[in-house]
């Protein structure tokens, strides 16, 4: 799977207060604060990528979220997943001081209505884990 989480017609002002992804984190502020945030408090919660690098993820049963940050600039991605009636719902936002997604200002329990990889439960039989193989390109 491919995927370009940017989506420039989605931006919302750098201004506007975001969340901390990670549930058990009450911090809020501006996209540059919660980049920094993220950088100095949760380091070591996030799977680190090389742009136009396939890398695997593997998500179980539990998990309903991923943070990926970018080796090479530091880029934060939200990667959301949720268990639906006829399959797995795989959402990705990207977090950047120059771009905020809709998705990533708090962690949401739901799916948005676009923008979403739907994978059958055809396809995991009586699999726990979900594995992913993705490569993301960098927006510039």
């Amino acid at each position: 799977m491919d995927l370009n989480l940017i989506n420039d017609q989605e931006t919302l002002c750098r201004y506007e207060p975001c969340s901390c992804p990670l549930d058990n984190c009450t911090f809020v502020g501006l996209a540059e604060q919660l980049y920094l945030h993220f950088s100095r408090r949760h380091k070591n919660s996030a799977k680190h990528f090389s742009y136009n690098t396939r890398f695997t993820i593997c998500l179980n049963n539990g998990d309903t979220y991923r943070i990926l940050k970018a080796e090479d600039d530091g880029v934060l991605f939200f990667l959301s997943y949720t268990f639906e009636i006829f399959g797995n719902a795989i959402t990705g936002s990207v977090l950047s001081l120059q771009s905020i997604a809709k998705e990533i200002q708090s962690s949401r329990k739901v799916p948005p209505s676009n923008g979403l990889l739907l994978i059958p439960n055809e396809y995991f039989g009586s699999s726990t884990q979900t594995i992913l193989e993705i490569r993301i390109w960098p927006a510039h």
